[in-house]
Protein backbone atom coordinates (compact mmCIF):
# COMPACT_ATOMS: atom_id res chain seq x y z
CA UNK A 1 0.00 0.00 0.00
CA UNK A 2 0.89 3.76 -0.88
CA UNK A 3 2.89 4.92 2.28
CA UNK A 4 1.27 8.53 1.72
CA UNK A 5 -2.64 6.68 2.62
CA UNK A 6 -4.01 6.58 5.88
CA UNK A 7 -6.78 5.05 6.94
CA UNK A 8 -9.19 7.23 9.37
CA UNK A 9 -7.65 5.65 12.87
CA UNK A 10 -3.60 6.61 11.52
CA UNK A 11 -5.02 9.57 10.15
CA UNK A 12 -6.57 11.15 13.28
CA UNK A 13 -3.06 9.45 15.16
CA UNK A 14 -1.04 11.07 13.12
CA UNK A 15 -2.46 14.79 14.21
CA UNK A 16 -2.91 14.04 17.64
CA UNK A 17 1.19 13.28 17.19
CA UNK A 18 1.88 16.56 15.83
CA UNK A 19 -0.34 18.89 17.79
CA UNK A 20 -0.13 16.96 21.54
CA UNK A 21 2.71 17.06 23.96
CA UNK A 22 3.79 15.65 27.42
CA UNK A 23 1.53 17.73 30.02
CA UNK A 24 -1.03 18.70 27.62
CA UNK A 25 -4.98 18.46 28.89
CA UNK A 26 -7.48 16.21 26.58
CA UNK A 27 -10.92 15.11 26.53
CA UNK A 28 -11.98 11.78 25.07
CA UNK A 29 -15.92 12.63 24.50
CA UNK A 30 -16.46 8.95 23.96
CA UNK A 31 -14.44 6.50 25.35
CA UNK A 32 -16.17 3.24 23.79
CA UNK A 33 -14.00 0.54 24.70
CA UNK A 34 -10.13 2.87 25.46
CA UNK A 35 -7.94 2.66 22.45
CA UNK A 36 -8.39 6.19 21.87
CA UNK A 37 -8.19 6.61 25.66
CA UNK A 38 -5.34 4.72 26.06
CA UNK A 39 -3.47 6.60 22.81
CA UNK A 40 -4.18 9.63 24.40
CA UNK A 41 -2.73 9.07 28.17
CA UNK A 42 0.50 7.35 26.32
CA UNK A 43 1.05 10.68 24.48
CA UNK A 44 0.19 13.46 27.11
CA UNK A 45 0.87 11.75 30.53
CA UNK A 46 3.84 12.22 32.43
CA UNK A 47 4.53 11.46 36.53
CA UNK A 48 4.13 15.51 37.16
CA UNK A 49 1.63 16.42 34.71
CA UNK A 50 -0.68 15.64 31.71
CA UNK A 51 -4.49 14.79 32.31
CA UNK A 52 -7.18 13.23 30.37
CA UNK A 53 -10.67 13.14 30.95
CA UNK A 54 -13.18 10.62 29.66
CA UNK A 55 -17.10 10.25 28.69
CA UNK A 56 -19.14 7.72 27.98
CA UNK A 57 -22.71 7.06 28.50
CA UNK A 58 -22.18 3.21 28.40
CA UNK A 59 -20.80 1.78 31.53
CA UNK A 60 -20.01 -0.92 29.90
CA UNK A 61 -17.70 1.59 27.85
CA UNK A 62 -16.21 2.95 31.28
CA UNK A 63 -15.73 -0.51 32.25
CA UNK A 64 -13.62 -1.92 29.24
CA UNK A 65 -11.55 1.21 29.12
CA UNK A 66 -10.68 0.98 32.98
CA UNK A 67 -9.69 -2.35 31.88
CA UNK A 68 -7.39 -1.33 29.10
CA UNK A 69 -5.85 1.42 30.85
CA UNK A 70 -5.20 -0.64 33.91
CA UNK A 71 -3.04 -3.20 31.90
CA UNK A 72 -0.54 -0.96 30.25
CA UNK A 73 -0.01 2.47 32.05
CA UNK A 74 1.21 2.86 36.12
CA UNK A 75 -0.55 3.86 39.00
CA UNK A 76 0.42 7.23 38.85
CA UNK A 77 -0.45 7.78 35.48
CA UNK A 78 -4.05 6.12 36.17
CA UNK A 79 -4.59 9.04 38.90
CA UNK A 80 -3.86 11.50 36.01
CA UNK A 81 -7.44 9.95 34.18
CA UNK A 82 -10.64 10.72 35.44
CA UNK A 83 -13.90 9.13 33.57
CA UNK A 84 -17.33 10.23 33.68
CA UNK A 85 -20.03 7.26 32.84
CA UNK A 86 -22.66 9.95 31.72
CA UNK A 87 -23.35 11.40 27.87
CA UNK A 88 -20.77 14.11 26.44
CA UNK A 89 -23.56 16.54 26.25
CA UNK A 90 -21.61 18.66 28.79
CA UNK A 91 -18.37 18.90 30.22
CA UNK A 92 -19.44 20.24 33.92
CA UNK A 93 -16.48 18.46 35.69
CA UNK A 94 -14.18 20.42 33.46
CA UNK A 95 -13.48 23.46 35.38
CA UNK A 96 -10.13 24.82 34.05
CA UNK A 97 -9.38 26.36 30.55
CA UNK A 98 -6.03 24.89 29.19
CA UNK A 99 -7.82 22.03 27.15
CA UNK A 100 -5.28 20.72 24.17
CA UNK A 101 -7.70 18.63 22.43
CA UNK A 102 -11.07 17.30 22.31
CA UNK A 103 -11.89 14.23 20.24
CA UNK A 104 -15.27 12.52 19.54
CA UNK A 105 -15.28 9.39 18.13
CA UNK A 106 -19.24 8.93 17.05
CA UNK A 107 -21.12 5.82 16.52
CA UNK A 108 -21.39 3.16 18.45
CA UNK A 109 -19.89 0.74 20.89
CA UNK A 110 -17.94 -1.75 19.07
CA UNK A 111 -19.18 -5.55 19.56
CA UNK A 112 -22.34 -4.01 22.17
CA UNK A 113 -25.66 -3.22 21.68
CA UNK A 114 -25.76 -1.01 17.93
CA UNK A 115 -28.62 0.49 18.80
CA UNK A 116 -27.02 2.87 21.22
CA UNK A 117 -25.21 5.09 19.61
CA UNK A 118 -24.45 8.82 19.39
CA UNK A 119 -27.09 11.20 17.78
CA UNK A 120 -26.60 14.35 16.12
CA UNK A 121 -28.87 16.45 19.09
CA UNK A 122 -26.44 15.24 21.57
CA UNK A 123 -23.21 15.46 19.36
CA UNK A 124 -24.30 19.05 18.42
CA UNK A 125 -24.89 20.30 22.35
CA UNK A 126 -21.62 18.61 23.12
CA UNK A 127 -19.56 20.77 20.38
CA UNK A 128 -21.17 23.79 21.50
CA UNK A 129 -20.43 23.40 25.36
CA UNK A 130 -16.35 22.04 23.90
CA UNK A 131 -16.12 25.22 22.50
CA UNK A 132 -16.87 27.34 25.46
CA UNK A 133 -14.25 25.55 27.52
CA UNK A 134 -11.74 27.35 24.39
CA UNK A 135 -9.94 24.10 23.55
CA UNK A 136 -6.48 24.59 21.48
CA UNK A 137 -7.94 21.62 18.97
CA UNK A 138 -11.06 19.24 18.26
CA UNK A 139 -11.22 15.95 16.18
CA UNK A 140 -14.21 14.50 15.25
CA UNK A 141 -14.30 10.51 13.43
CA UNK A 142 -17.87 10.31 12.02
CA UNK A 143 -19.56 6.87 10.90
CA UNK A 144 -21.89 7.37 8.17
CA UNK A 145 -22.63 3.71 7.90
CA UNK A 146 -25.96 3.93 9.44
CA UNK A 147 -29.19 5.87 9.51
CA UNK A 148 -28.29 7.79 12.18
CA UNK A 149 -24.79 8.62 11.66
CA UNK A 150 -25.97 10.10 8.14
CA UNK A 151 -28.03 12.23 10.04
CA UNK A 152 -25.56 13.61 12.26
CA UNK A 153 -22.65 13.63 10.10
CA UNK A 154 -25.12 16.21 7.93
CA UNK A 155 -25.70 18.12 10.87
CA UNK A 156 -22.48 18.35 12.01
CA UNK A 157 -21.01 19.60 8.47
CA UNK A 158 -23.85 22.19 8.46
CA UNK A 159 -22.64 23.27 12.36
CA UNK A 160 -19.06 23.13 11.63
CA UNK A 161 -19.53 25.43 8.26
CA UNK A 162 -21.31 28.33 10.16
CA UNK A 163 -18.17 28.46 12.56
CA UNK A 164 -16.48 32.36 12.35
CA UNK A 165 -13.81 31.57 10.09
CA UNK A 166 -11.41 34.13 12.03
CA UNK A 167 -11.90 31.89 15.17
CA UNK A 168 -12.16 28.38 14.02
CA UNK A 169 -10.40 26.62 11.12
CA UNK A 170 -12.30 23.18 10.07
CA UNK A 171 -11.22 20.52 7.92
CA UNK A 172 -13.41 17.67 6.36
CA UNK A 173 -11.73 14.91 4.96
CA UNK A 174 -13.33 11.75 3.16
CA UNK A 175 -12.36 9.01 1.27
CA UNK A 176 -15.00 9.67 -1.13
CA UNK A 177 -14.66 6.20 -3.48
CA UNK A 178 -15.42 4.31 0.14
CA UNK A 179 -19.30 4.05 0.64
CA UNK A 180 -20.19 5.29 4.24
CA UNK A 181 -16.64 4.55 5.56
CA UNK A 182 -15.78 7.30 8.26
CA UNK A 183 -15.04 10.96 8.11
CA UNK A 184 -13.08 13.11 10.12
CA UNK A 185 -13.25 16.88 10.94
CA UNK A 186 -10.49 18.78 12.64
CA UNK A 187 -10.77 21.59 14.59
CA UNK A 188 -8.36 24.19 15.19
CA UNK A 189 -8.90 27.21 17.55
CA UNK A 190 -7.36 30.62 15.48
CA UNK A 191 -7.79 32.32 19.25
CA UNK A 192 -5.07 30.48 21.36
Amino acid sequence: MNKGYKEHLSYIQDFWNDVLNKGDHVIDATVGNGYDCLYLSQRVLNENSGYVFGYDVQKTAIENTIKRLSKTLTPVHLKRIKLFSKSHETFDEIEEENIKLITYNLGYLPGSDKTIKTKASTTLNSLKNAITLKPQYISIVSYSGHAEGRIEEAELLAFLEQLPKNQWTVSWKRWINRFFFPSVFLLENRMN
